[in-house]
């Protein structure tokens, strides 16, 4: 068969922000009056970072995180005024640009303390010279809207403590915060402290335990030593939906909003809870049909010939390869599409820019054709129409549930590839268009 010269091949991630608003609503009636922080680093885990935030403001979420100063410069450029949060300490020449865009900065040791202060002073000592053009946006009142140390701010910049109990990867050392909380802080606004679980997603692990009673004694000894109480925020999605004594303050939630569960024994939790937590996937993968290909029995089919068709077959190419972020490793482990709602096998090696399917069992369904939609993630009507014209060909007969769905989701992907689903919603279909629904 010949391609359609007029038909656009190319896959399109769709993303479902309405999804996405009422997992945010869910997620924050799940937790009650705790503050929700949505997580978008990593274009929201690869569903796009501005829409996606503008949708999780809308939804009621009290602020973001981003992993670095581009993320927070990009949604500043984008209009978002809310708060939001460095979740790693910047590095030398972040500090500028971070302060200028109004970020919340964390901070983990003393050098990073004395750096910011040199820094804030020199951009004061330029904010304020009488011929200065230099506009400083840090200076405008972001409205954090919990409790009286978010409610209006000053030139004072806001600032973060970040400690280390567990997760060993970026915080700082007890002694090293109590140091930052005993400079002056004319020039900073400390407004919170807050740590990271290691061990969240796994029931009943005991290093949640030993993590929460590190971070109070922290926290003890600084309402002991300087008559403060800070805004506290530990939980993220695991924690927050499994450990009660985790919520504090704020919750910070990244895999939840996007419709997943951080693990199997995190999902049974949330699904056995008394509000019943359950979330949708927002985002879905969808492809084309570009080529239509009979082969012959003992065919070889891709790259190495490590597939060979054990009788005459019908091969489906579609428009999508590693380069896209379909695993190769998928070419060995039972990788599938659907089509035309139905679990079609990939066949052969899974090469830079396309995958071979085994369409076979549809060869009769007048829906193949080139041009047909294939859903690498997502869900996908069952075609019981044609299904019930092929079986009656066949000899067979099949019921009709014309409201019944197949459905490939990045569990089921990440299962596969011994991974999770963060990885692969990370990155399947990273390099084509974003289409926002709803």
């Amino acid at each position: 068969m010949t391609k359609n010269s007029k038909t656009s091949f190319i896959p399109v991630v769709r993303i479902d922000l309405s999804a996405l608003k009422q997992n945010v609503r869910n997620l924050k009636k799940q937790v009650g009056k705790t503050k929700l922080c949505c997580v978008v680093k990593a274009d929201a885990y690869g569903h796009g970072i501005v829409e996606v935030s503008k949708a999780a403001i809308e939804a009621g979420a009290g602020c973001l995180a981003v992993a670095t100063v581009l993320e927070g410069m990009q949604l500043r450029k984008a209009g978002l005024s809310c708060p939001i949060l460095l979740l790693s300490e910047p590095t030398l020449d972040e500090f500028e640009p971070a302060i200028k865009y109004g970020l919340t900065l964390t901070i983990i040791s003393v050098n990073s303390f004395i750096t910011l202060t040199k820094i804030i002073e020199k951009l004061n000592r330029l904010k304020n010279s009488p011929n200065s053009k230099y506009n400083l946006i840090f200076g405008s009142e972001l409205d954090f809207g919990v409790k009286e140390l978010f409610k209006k701010r000053s030139d004072k910049v806001p600032i973060h403590l970040k400690l280390e109990t567990g997760m060993v990867r970026l915080g700082g050392r007890k002694e090293e915060l109590m140091e930052i909380l005993s400079n002056d802080q004319n020039l900073v606004m400390i407004e919170a402290c807050w740590t990271h679980m290691a061990t969240a997603d796994i029931k009943n692990h005991q290093n949640n335990l030993i993590q929460l009673k590190k971070y109070d004694e922290f926290i003890y000894e600084v309402t002991k030593n300087f008559k403060i109480e800070l805004f506290s925020h530990i939980a993220n999605t695991a924690a927050g939906l499994s450990i009660e004594d985790s919520l504090r303050d704020m919750v910070r939630f990244g895999i939840g909003i996007y419709g997943y569960y951080p693990s199997k024994s995190i999902k049974d939790i949330a699904l056995s809870s008394k509000n019943k937590l359950v979330l949708k996937p927002v985002k879905s993968l969808v492809a084309k049909v570009e080529n239509l290909i009979s082969i012959e029995r003992k065919q070889g089919v891709s790259y190495g010939h490590n597939y060979m068709a054990e009788i005459g077959s019908l091969i489906a190419v579609v428009q999508i390869g590693y380069a896209d972020g379909l695993f190769r490793i998928l070419s060995k482990m039972q990788g599938e599409v659907l089509i035309c709602g139905t679990r079609c096998k990939i066949v052969g090696n899974i090469t830079m820019n396309h995958i071979m399917v085994d369409v076979t069992a549809l060869k009769l369904n007048p829906n193949l054709k080139i041009g047909t939609e294939v859903v690498i993630l997502g869900s996908q009507k069952k075609d019981f129409i044609s299904k019930s014209k092929v079986s009656s060909k066949a000899g067979t007969t099949e019921s009709a549930k014309s409201e019944d769905f197949e459905t490939i989701d990045a569990d089921e992907i990440a299962d596969k590839l011994d991974t999770i689903s963060y990885e692969v919603l990370t990155n399947l279909g990273h390099t084509f268009k974003k289409e926002y629904i709803n």
